[in-house]
C-alpha cells in the first residue's frame, strides 16, 4: 500500500516537472533607468537631484557612498522609484547637471507568454480534478497540485499588470573616481609603458653584453 501511494506521489512530481520543462520560458522587464554622471563635487550634485526628486514625489530605495580607496575620490549611488510617466523627464533634468558617462532607459515589456499560461494552468486543474475524484485521493498530491495552479494563477495576474513606477539607478562620480578618466590615471598608465620599455632596454642590453663577452673569449681562446 505504500508503495503504491509512493508510486503515485512521484508520478504526481513527475507530470509537474514535464509541464514546466515542455513550457516556453517567461520573462518580464519592468521600466527601469541608468544613468552616470561625473562632476568635481559629486556632494553639490547630488543636493541637486535631491530637489528634482522631491518634484517628481519619489522613493528612495537604495543611497550609498563608495569612496576609491587609493585615489580618495568618491562615487555617491542613489536608486529611486518614480512614477513611470516622469522617469524620462527626470532623467534629463539630471542629466543637465554634469558630465554624462552613461543613460539608457527601457521601459516595461511583457513577455509572458499568455497561451503557455493558460495551457499550463489547465493541464494543472484537470489533473487535480482526476485525484479529487478518484476513489482514494492523496492528500499530498492535491497540494501539490493546487500549489502549483496558485503559482500560475499568480503570474497570469502579474502578467496583467503593468507597473506604475520604473526603478531610476543614478551614479555620480567624481572626477578622477574612473581612473579610465582620469590623468593620474593616464599618468600611471605612461610610468607603467615607460618601466616595461626600460626593462626591454635593459634585456637588450644584457644581452649584446653576454654576446660581446662571448667573442672576446673566443678570440682569446684562438690567440
Amino acid at each position: 500500500m505504500k508503495k503504491t501511494k509512493l508510486t503515485v506521489s512521484l508520478v504526481a512530481i513527475l507530470l509537474v516537472n514535464v509541464i514546466f520543462c515542455c513550457s516556453r520560458s517567461l520573462l518580464r522587464a519592468d521600466a527601469n533607468g541608468n544613468i552616470t554622471l561625473e562632476a568635481k563635487k559629486p556632494g553639490e550634485v547630488q543636493e541637486k537631484i535631491k530637489k528634482i526628486a522631491e518634484k517628481y514625489k519619489v522613493t528612495t530605495k537604495n543611497f550609498y557612498i563608495n569612496t576609491n580607496g587609493r585615489r580618495g575620490k568618491k562615487s555617491i549611488s542613489i536608486t529611486y522609484d518614480v512614477p513611470k510617466a516622469d522617469a524620462p523627464s527626470l532623467m534629463n533634468e539630471i542629466a543637465l547637471l554634469g558630465e554624462v558617462i552613461s543613460q539608457n532607459y527601457n521601459d516595461y515589456q511583457n513577455n509572458y507568454d499568455m497561451d503557455d499560461l493558460n495551457r499550463k494552468l489547465k493541464s494543472f486543474k484537470q489533473y487535480l480534478n482526476m485525484v479529487i475524484s478518484s476513489s482514494k485521493p492523496d492528500p499530498e498530491i492535491i497540494k501539490l497540485f493546487t500549489q502549483q495552479i496558485q503559482n500560475v494563477e499568480s503570474q497570469i495576474k502579474r502578467a496583467t499588470q503593468s507597473p506604475e513606477n520604473a526603478n531610476i539607478r543614478i551614479s555620480i562620480n567624481e572626477k578622477g573616481y574612473d581612473t579610465g578618466s582620469d590623468a593620474a590615471g593616464k599618468k600611471e598608465k605612461w610610468l607603467t609603458e615607460k618601466l616595461i620599455i626600460g626593462i626591454i632596454i635593459a634585456v637588450i642590453f644584457f644581452i649584446l653584453g653576454l654576446m660581446t663577452a662571448k667573442k672576446t673569449i673566443k678570440q682569446e681562446n684562438i690567440t
